[in-house]
């Protein structure tokens, strides 16, 4: 029950976030300026998860435990 809380506080945080950060954007840029900044921030996303997945894999591999360097922590 106590992960269960912690993923709803994670996702309410996030979504709020998210939607501050879409109302901002929306007040101060063009839409062409948007998408180049959502297509950016994408691209790296998509670059930090393959990175996550790969040492995962790897750890997998050789029954190491992950490092958390590489994760985000979600202690609140």
């Amino acid at each position: 029950m106590k992960k269960h809380t912690k993923g709803l506080l994670l996702g309410t945080l996030v979504g709020i976030g998210t939607g501050v950060l879409i109302n901002k954007l929306l007040s101060e840029k063009s839409l062409s300026e948007i998408k180049d900044t959502v297509t950016d921030n994408i691209d790296k996303t998509t670059h930090i998860v393959k990175e996550n997945v790969n040492t995962l894999l790897e750890n997998i591999k050789n029954n190491t435990p992950p490092k958390t360097e590489s994760y985000i922590e979600t202690e609140i």
